[in-house]
């Protein structure tokens, strides 16, 4: 297998396991909203402050999705010698030409 075609594959793998990261988290936010909603849990006053800070936790989690796909390419391929290669030694390297190439 030539290096483009690792590369493409790569590319592939990181864009789908990116994808499919972001439909658990989005599944999760709908049970958890539903679970909310049906048993009428009032979510003001002293519970505000607490989903505040959890929908920030949320949106840092959902922010650093790219980089957990790509430390999970990383951890997944260190033993394959082409394939740690083709993912390179830099996150900001990856991460630009992962998106030439959605």
């Amino acid at each position: 297998m030539n290096e483009s075609n690792i590369s493409e594959s790569l590319y592939r793998e990181y864009h789908q396991f990116n994808r499919n990261l972001t439909y658990f988290i989005v599944a999760l936010v709908s049970v958890a909203a539903l679970i909310i909603w049906f048993m009428d849990i009032d979510l003001g006053g002293k519970r505000a402050s607490l989903m505040g800070i959890i929908f920030m936790v949320l949106a840092y989690f959902t922010y650093q999705i790219p980089y957990i796909g790509y430390q999970y390419l990383k951890y997944k391929y260190k033993n394959e010698s082409e394939k740690r290669t083709a993912l390179g030694y830099d996150w900001r390297q990856f991460r630009d030409l992962a998106m030439l190439r959605r």
